[in-house]
């Protein structure tokens, strides 16, 4: 005889001291079970005649009644409180319990049942009781994936775990999904199980879109829902229904839905809790080590969108995900000023902006993105780089050429000639970090910016000053008091201004610097303006005609 059915006489109920027949109760035994084998032993056909039997401990039953037809069908059967106090399976034969009679279709109390026979005449050995799943079974006795924490758990942890997901499934948050007045039938303890064991089996995704269906999602347009907000009382139904090393993995899970949710339009967060997102902007300012007024424009310079919430006093709270943080202290330690820009790769703020516009480089209010500049500058080595022997006598840096020869406004077409292999780039270093180390040749230069013009006909104010040779503030002046006409035009996206070639020809032709026409009469610049007044010589700017620089006057004949 095995330890499990082992005699106790101690445990006799009283009301056997009536019988002549009085087996002492096993180990595990149910009373009112006890009670059917004590009459079934004794002869009688009904065991409520006991109940007429004076005694302090008469046993009268009409609750629910379960049993496993295998256990009863062995050499000495017995009716076990594990039944109907626990799991509605036996573990032994791997079956479900069986709660309804396959004759009568009732679901059995014990005041209808016999010891081996339903009060109908139906054996209970000869009913059928339904084996488990498969997925049941995987999920109880064997390793599911690479989760160690699963894996660690006991039958009775698993059992539990598979209940409470298919609890989940099948009646949802709002459902009160682990109810007891549910919970005494086999087969709703069997769809709960089947559900909640392929729903474990078929690993993180089915877990993911459960967790999905049953949110609650937000009515007031946040970006974020905290835990609570999202899944209103799982965490406590977890503790309360899940043992620690139970409530440990099936958090961890919920840990790593939290964290797929950061990339979706609506996110959830844990409060008061470590997670991969913080709800804290003090603490993703500690972080980033930027002050917390400060985080919504340092995300924005870095191109991070936050998500937020409305808190229950109306205020707007920002939340950044452990992706994002990364992101944020990437873009800052890429973000530079203009002046560092300038010292670091020798490229002014004015062509930085014009960069910027044409979306060569990135710019974020006043910083710029140095990963992107350093990009263009890899861009021009492994596009059109050749051996710095090639530049021959007339190379020159980038740097050098954007000082001297390249007009501020001719910036953008310059870089696309050169990135698109119009101007040839030569290598003066092995590793290039500046506009100093690459050169380019004095010839194409010239015709890079000669075929890069607005118009062959047409050029820009500062080149009709280099054309005139006179200072850039003179020519814009002149165009200023009317004396040369300029038409507006549009290069790239900029709007700028030009004068035909015809306007610039006439504009020579019939006025000349005073300096100059000084010079070709043997008078010096500084006797200029008095020798034109005593020859009779228009003055038609200059600083006692119209506030300018430099007089002008007008050809004679």
């Amino acid at each position: 005889m095995s330890i499990e059915n082992q005699q106790l006489p101690q445990s006799e109920p009283q009301l056997s001291c009536h019988l002549l027949i009085r087996p002492a109760a096993y180990v595990g035994e149910h009373p009112f079970g006890y009670k059917l084998r004590l009459a079934y032993v004794n002869g009688l056909a009904d065991p409520r005649w006991m109940d007429t039997l004076s005694g302090p401990a008469q046993l009268k039953g009409h609750g629910h009644a379960r049993w496993c037809p295998h256990c009863l069908a062995t050499a000495e059967p017995f009716w076990r409180s594990a039944w109907q106090k626990e799991r509605a399976a036996c573990m032994s034969h791997g079956c479900w319990l069986v709660d309804i009679c396959p004759s009568c279709y009732r679901r059995a109390v014990w005041s209808g049942m016999r010891f081996l026979s339903c009060k109908c005449g139906q054996h209970l050995i000869q009913t059928i009781s339904p084996e488990f799943s498969p997925h049941l079974l995987s999920v109880l006795h064997r390793q599911v994936g690479a989760d160690e924490r699963w894996n660690q758990l006991s039958i009775d942890e698993r059992w539990r775990a598979c209940r409470l997901l298919g609890a989940l499934q099948v009646h949802g948050l709002n459902g009160k999904p682990m109810k007891k007045a549910s919970g005494t039938s086999v087969a709703t303890e069997r769809q709960l199980l089947d559900e909640g064991a392929a729903i474990i089996a078929n690993g993180r995704e089915a877990l993911f879109a459960l967790l999905d269906r049953i949110r609650v999602q937000s009515l007031s347009g946040d970006t974020v829902q905290i835990m609570g907000q999202a899944f209103p009382m799982l965490l406590r139904l977890i503790r309360k229904q899940l043992s620690p090393q139970g409530r440990r993995w099936l958090e961890d899970e919920i840990d790593a839905y939290v964290l797929s949710t950061a990339d979706r339009e609506t996110a959830v967060v844990w409060r008061g809790r470590g997670s991969d997102i913080s709800s804290s902007i003090q603490g993703n300012a500690r972080m980033l080590r930027v002050r917390p007024t400060r985080l919504p424009s340092v995300c924005a310079m870095v191109g991070v969108e936050p998500k937020s919430r409305r808190t229950r006093s109306g205020r707007r709270r920002l939340i950044v995900c452990a992706g994002d943080v990364a992101r944020i202290k990437r873009g800052l330690d890429c973000m530079i000023s203009m002046r560092g820009v300038a010292h670091r790769f020798g490229l002014s703020a004015q062509r930085q902006k014009l960069l910027a516009e044409a979306g060569l480089i990135r710019r974020s209010g006043a910083y710029m993105d140095g990963e992107s500049i350093s990009r263009l500058l890899r861009r021009l080595v492994e596009g059109q780089c050749r051996d710095k022997d090639s530049a021959g006598l007339d190379g020159i840096s980038i740097a050098e050429a954007f000082r001297n020869l390249v007009p501020v406004s001719r910036t953008v077409p310059f870089i696309e000639a050169a990135l698109h292999g119009k101007l040839g780039v030569f290598s003066g270093k092995e590793k290039v970090s500046r506009l100093d180390d690459l050169l380019v040749s004095k010839h194409e230069v010239a015709e890079v910016l000669c075929a890069s013009s607005v118009d062959a006909l047409r050029l820009t104010i500062c080149e009709a000053a280099e054309k005139l040779e006179v200072k850039q503030e003179v020519m814009y002046h002149l165009v200023n008091v009317g004396l040369l006409n300029t038409s507006v035009t549009h290069a790239g996206r900029r709007a700028t201004r030009v004068i035909d070639l015809t306007e610039l020809e006439r504009f020579r032709a019939e006025v000349e610097p005073l300096a100059s026409a000084a010079a070709r009469a043997g008078v010096d610049f500084r006797s200029g303006l008095a020798w034109a007044k005593r020859q009779g010589l228009s003055l038609v700017s200059g600083p006692c005609v119209d506030g300018g620089r430099q007089y002008f006057v007008l050809r004679c004949g």
